[in-house]
């Protein structure tokens, strides 16, 4: 999973388990984030997604615990 993580990272991508959705966030040139695209996650990605975040102590189940859980570096925020 962490692998499959920093490919993605790469690619300029990043994903965030928020709510039971996995969240794509695109990075300007800038290194803002935007346009958000939720997605419904497949049950074994969700499962893979849960372990791996609770492994590293991140694991979040609604919006008031976290807004999203970054993977693969800090972020700017978009007003």
């Amino acid at each position: 999973m962490k692998r499959w993580l920093e490919q993605q990272s790469l690619r300029g991508q990043e994903y965030a388990l928020v709510c039971g959705l996995l969240q794509t966030w695109m990075r300007t040139p800038d290194g803002y984030l935007t346009g958000v695209m939720d997605m419904l996650m497949e049950e074994d990605l969700r499962r893979r997604l849960k372990h791996y975040l609770e492994r590293h102590d991140r694991a979040f189940s609604t919006h008031e615990e976290a807004d999203f859980v970054m993977v693969g570096g800090s972020s700017k925020w978009v007003d």
